[in-house]
């Protein structure tokens, strides 16, 4: 997996690197959001992790300007602002998520996983002792038989 983290705090950012290396992400980390936009426009990342307080624009201005200029990946926004009201806009403008600082690691990677999952097929056994396959882009199962 691909992460773009648009994050202008170097402890914070370093401490979201920690978790995700281990948790086989690469990233790639930009500290303005002019940059970040940039970064995000060329594609190839599975999740966009956001900060709305960055010091050339505002986060939510980032957010906007991607969704319009067609950056489709997840976005996942990061912040130490708690209103409800910025939960709202960011979700309204194309956040796929929301989370306030600090992070739960657990928690948080929970939530990157489940921004990431489209597209992936699961496989499990099933009742009739078949396997049973999801396509969570389509949300359809098919029973495969042996």
């Amino acid at each position: 997996m691909r992460a773009l983290l648009i994050e202008d705090n170097k402890f914070v950012s370093d401490s979201i690197r920690t978790m995700l290396v281990p948790a086989e992400y690469e990233v790639d980390t930009v500290a303005f959001g002019e940059y970040g936009l940039a970064t995000a426009k060329r594609g190839g990342h599975d999740v966009i992790i956001l900060d709305l307080m960055l010091p050339d624009i505002d986060g939510h201005d980032v957010l906007c300007r991607m969704r319009r200029e067609g950056v489709e990946s997840p976005i996942l926004i990061l912040t130490g602002l708690e209103e409800a009201e910025n939960k709202a806009r960011c979700l309204d403008n194309g956040a796929d998520d929301f989370l306030t600082k600090p992070l739960d690691r657990k928690g948080f990677l929970s939530r990157l996983d489940g921004l990431t999952q489209g597209g992936r097929e699961a496989v499990s056994p099933s009742n009739d002792g078949g396997r049973l396959a999801v396509n969570f882009d389509t949300n359809t199962f098919l029973i495969m038989h042996r």
